[in-house]
């Protein structure tokens, strides 16, 4: 399960244009959608501050960001997972 979520963060992180520059936002293909979100979880023993960094960059790029917090260390994966 950790490396799945790592390996969704990495790919959010590297999602965006890779031709349009790079302060261009993501792409919606000329319609009217509302941007596309990204949702942010830190890894066990961190807080959701590990994340701005990424947070920051993502919103930058025209995402909306949800960096979800929650106590790492209080309970079980499976306990958290349940509850977060």
């Amino acid at each position: 399960m950790r490396h799945t979520v790592i390996a969704l963060l990495l790919l959010l992180w590297g999602l965006g244009p890779t031709t349009a520059g790079a302060d261009a936002g993501p792409r919606t293909g000329g319609l009217d959608l509302p941007p596309p979100c990204a949702l942010l979880l830190h890894g066990l023993g961190r807080r959701a501050a590990s994340m701005t960094p990424m947070a920051n960059d993502l919103a930058s790029r025209g995402y909306r960001v949800y960096n979800i917090g929650y106590p790492s260390t209080d309970a079980s994966i499976e306990a958290l997972t349940d509850t977060y």
